[in-house]
């Protein structure tokens, strides 16, 4: 069935034994014929033909491009354009392995690719050559070279520790906790003059004299800050045990300082948050070294 041609996107009639045509898309079959009418309303047609649109050739319209100081470890983009072709595009990305030219694949840890386009992030210092493949049909279009180009990250000098004549020192001890089951309790220490950087170690006693190391995760180990604070959550059993409570800090050059002991005291008069549900309080055991505490450092 034949519909009539009107003047639009894909046609453009000229004159009236003209017809322009512009294909819509790369390969396209409109078989068209001609009605003529005279004056007196009688008509001829003509013979059909067909009008047959090829594809574009693949072409590249742009190149990727080198990369001179390509950031180390860090995101480098490098992509290419094309247009043209018959059906879909493929792109192939591949590196040059010794005058090889390799595939680029998602084991690649240092790339991620997206079609026309790569993500580079160079773990190592060197130069790295690549190219893509571009295939349509039976067209096949390989870019230029592109050379990224990592170089070795700048090395950071150590910082200066800052040291204080004084020593170390404890400039602010921690206090009992007031607290009830199932509520956080939390001791808080400082210290001042030493020489940052600062370790931090909690320890806690039943008997006042026997003191264990806390876990440290979570805890303050290795920082600069002058003052850290350990929460948990206690229950029944870790305020019947009576504990005490200690922390040991240590500066670079090896020196320490223990500060005093505290403990835990009930306190009638705060409630027990009802959030809390029974697992939360089976899971502190009634050794606190042997469950993850939180400290939160402050500068």
């Amino acid at each position: 069935m034949y519909a009539s041609i009107t003047t639009g996107e894909m046609f453009e009639k000229t004159t009236t034994n003209e017809l322009h045509a512009y294909p819509t898309f790369s390969t396209q079959k409109v078989d068209i014929i001609c009605v003529i009418m005279d004056a007196n309303g009688d008509t001829i047609t003509t013979d059909k033909f067909t009008m047959t649109a090829k594809a574009a050739p693949l072409k590249i319209t742009e190149q990727p491009k080198s990369i001179a100081d390509a950031s180390y470890e860090d995101r480098n983009d490098v992509w290419c354009n094309v247009t043209g072709g018959e059906g879909d595009r493929t792109y192939t990305w591949e590196y040059d392995l010794d005058g090889v030219w390799l595939s680029i694949d998602s084991k690649m840890k240092e790339f991620t690719v997206n079609l026309s386009s790569i993500v580079f992030f160079p773990k190592k210092a060197g130069e790295y050559k690549v190219r893509c493949v571009i295939r349509s049909g039976e067209d096949e279009v390989i870019t230029d070279v592109a050379t990224i180009t990592a170089k070795e990250p700048p090395v950071k000098e150590p910082e200066e520790p800052v040291v204080d004549p004084n020593g170390i020192k404890i400039a602010k001890q921690p206090v009992d906790a007031k607290v009830v089951s199932k509520t956080v309790a939390e001791f808080t220490v400082e210290v001042t003059g030493g020489t940052a950087p600062y370790k931090y170690q909690w320890q806690q006693s039943k008997n006042g004299s026997d003191f264990k190391n806390m876990g440290t995760t979570g805890y303050a180990v290795g920082n600069t800050a002058k003052e850290a604070t350990l929460q948990f959550t206690t229950n029944n059993d870790i305020l019947a045990s009576n504990y005490v409570f200690r922390c040991v800090i240590t500066d670079a050059k090896g020196v320490s300082v223990t500060s005093e002991e505290v403990k835990l005291l009930e306190d009638y008069g705060i409630e027990s948050s009802s959030s809390s549900s029974s697992s939360s309080s089976s899971s502190n055991s009634s050794s606190l070294g042997e469950r993850p505490s939180t400290s939160r450092p402050r500068n």
